[in-house]
């Protein structure tokens, strides 16, 4: 009986001290772009229209004066809500340069998914806080 009572004991001790030992992740600089630039974004669908339903952005931490934009959006024919991430030079309804950074984005726009030789992908160092915002928001 005696061992019964340690190893539950010795589990919680395991799961405290990995919990102690966790560095909190910072907090995210979520941004909100112009009520206008999902509009922009979505004026790229490759098909089939797609309408933005919710926008996020944070300041892209590799790409100078850019920022990464999470929506999402509906697309006609498509069933549920569709996220994706693009690249912008501006969170204005004039945003200058749009790149599609991950495959949604790729998939659903025809914004070129590389600048300069950069291939994006949903890897680009801020994308995932780009969506992370979006579940914030």
């Amino acid at each position: 009986m005696r061992i019964a009572r340690a190893v539950p004991l010795a589990a919680l001790a395991l799961v405290l001290s990995a919990c102690a030992s966790a560095s909190p992740k910072p907090s995210l600089e979520c941004l909100v772009p112009d009520s206008g630039l999902g509009q922009r974004i979505a004026m790229g669908a490759s098909g089939a229209a797609i309408e933005p339903v919710a926008l996020s952005a944070v300041k892209a931490p590799a790409l100078k004066d850019a920022y990464l934009v999470g929506m999402t959006f509906t697309a006609a024919g498509v069933e549920g809500d569709q996220r994706g991430v693009w690249a912008v030079g501006s969170l204005a309804d004039e945003p200058g340069l749009i790149a599609a950074v991950d495959g949604f984005a790729q998939s659903f726009t025809t914004w070129p998914s590389q600048v300069a030789g950069q291939q994006f992908n949903v890897n680009e160092p801020g994308a995932k806080d780009a969506l992370a915002c979006l579940d914030a928001g």
